[in-house]
């Protein structure tokens, strides 16, 4: 159905829907009361629509018709006893060797080194500290304390090891 033409369960696409107050109104520059709709000063009309009325029809792409869990390829390429394997559903082979070349071109430029080179394993291990630093709520955390013997977890010792 072409953009323009109006949809009887839906809003036109000129129009732009606001959530009121009961008993809200608005009023024109002319001073008007102007009930049910307020103009933007570019010209886009905004219906007001009570709260907890429909506003319209859900947009198709914003519902999601996907099972939940684990997708059948998820399934058939993880590995209970390894964790690799779950890890490398997210972050592919290919995709750590393109980050390891980006990293290594961005780190010979600033270091005016060529021969700078990082290993594809220390790169995975930077990033998974990463995600664990995120899921363990460390964004303010001291970073010694996260590799500290007595208040650190243990992931972040085991993945990098003694310095």
């Amino acid at each position: 159905m072409p953009s323009d033409v109006p949809n009887s369960r839906c809003l036109r696409l000129t129009t732009r829907t606001t959530f009121a107050s009961p008993g809200s109104q608005s009023e024109t520059d002319t001073g008007q009361r102007n009930e049910g709709k307020e103009t933007a000063k570019d010209g886009t009309v905004w219906n007001i629509v009570p709260v907890g009325s429909n506003a319209g029809c859900l947009q198709s792409h914003s519902i999601l018709r996907e099972r939940s869990g684990p997708t059948s390829r998820a399934k058939r390429k993880t590995q209970s006893e390894k964790l690799l394997s779950a890890w490398e559903l997210i972050f592919s082979a290919s995709m750590m060797r393109h980050m390891k070349h980006c990293t290594e071109a961005e780190a010979r430029r600033r270091t005016q080194d060529n021969s700078w080179t990082v290993v594809t394993e220390e790169l995975g291990a930077f990033i998974a500290i990463m995600y664990a630093g995120g899921v363990y709520g460390a964004k303010n955390f001291p970073l010694k304390s996260l590799w500290s013997t007595v208040l650190g977890p243990q992931f972040f010792r085991h993945t990098t090891g003694p310095k």
